[in-house]
C-alpha cells in the first residue's frame, strides 16, 4: 500500500469511528484528493498540534455546510494555509479565518466574493464606504441573487459573527446607513488562501 493511500485510510477510518455521515465522509475524501494535487500530503495536514486542530474544525465544517462547492472553498482555504505556511506561522489567526469561512452560507460566500470584487474593503475606503459601490452592490445582488435592499442589511449584518464584515459605520445622531458593510483583513486573509491555491491545482472555486 503506497503512503498516501495508508494515511488516507488512517484519515478515512478516524473519520467514521467518529460517526461522521456518509456525506462527509464523502467530502472529506474529495478534500484530500485536491490536497494530493496541489502537493500537501494527508500527512502534512495532521502531523502538528495546531495543524490537527485546523483539520478537526475542517471536518466539522464539512460536516454542516450545506453543498459540495462549500466544501470545495472549505478545501481551497485548507490548502492555502498549507502551501503558503501562514497555518504554522500564524496558527490562531488562519483558525479564526478557517471557523469563519465554516459558519457561512452559500449564499453569504456570493455576496462575499461580490463585495471583494467591488474592492469593498475597509481599508481601502480612506473616506468611508462609496455610495456608488453600495449602490451597485445592491443591485447585483437584487439580479443574480434575488436579495433586496432590506434582506440584504440583515444578512451582511449577521455576516459580522464570521470577523469577515464591520458594523455598518453610523453617522451623525447615530444613524446607521443600510448595507455600508466593509470587508476587514481577515476577508483579505481569506481570498489570500484561496487564490494562493490556484497557483497549483486548475479549477479552484473562484469568485461566483
Amino acid at each position: 500500500m503506497e503512503p498516501m493511500t495508508q494515511a488516507l485510510t488512517k484519515v478515512m477510518t478516524w473519520a467514521a469511528q467518529k460517526g461522521y455521515e456518509k456525506f462527509t465522509l464523502a467530502r472529506l475524501e474529495r478534500f484530500l484528493s485536491q490536497a494530493e494535487q496541489g502537493g500537501v500530503t494527508v500527512d502534512e495536514l495532521t502531523d502538528t498540534e495546531h495543524r490537527f486542530a485546523h483539520f478537526v474544525s475542517m471536518v466539522r465544517a464539512l460536516e454542516s455546510c450545506s453543498n459540495n462547492e462549500m466544501a470545495d472553498y472549505l478545501a481551497a482555504l485548507m490548502i492555502g494555509g498549507a502551501q503558503s505556511g501562514n497555518a504554522d506561522k500564524k496558527p490562531d489567526i488562519f483558525h479564526a479565518v478557517l471557523n469563519g469561512l465554516g459558519s457561512m452560507t452559500k449564499t453569504e460566500v456570493n455576496i462575499l466574493f461580490k463585495m471583494h470584487r467591488l474592492e469593498l474593503f475597509e481599508d481601502a475606503q480612506p473616506g468611508g464606504y462609496k455610495e456608488d459601490k453600495v449602490t451597485q452592490l445592491v443591485s447585483e445582488c437584487m439580479s443574480d441573487l434575488g436579495i433586496d435592499e432590506a434582506l440584504l442589511a440583515a444578512i451582511l449584518n449577521g455576516m459580522i459573527r464570521t470577523g469577515f464584515v464591520t458594523p455598518p459605520p453610523s453617522g451623525y445622531g447615530g444613524h446607521v446607513t443600510r448595507n455600508s458593510n466593509l470587508l476587514t483583513q481577515s476577508a483579505r486573509d481569506l481570498f489570500f488562501y484561496i487564490d494562493y491555491s490556484r497557483l497549483s491545482r486548475p479549477g479552484v472555486p473562484g469568485p461566483l
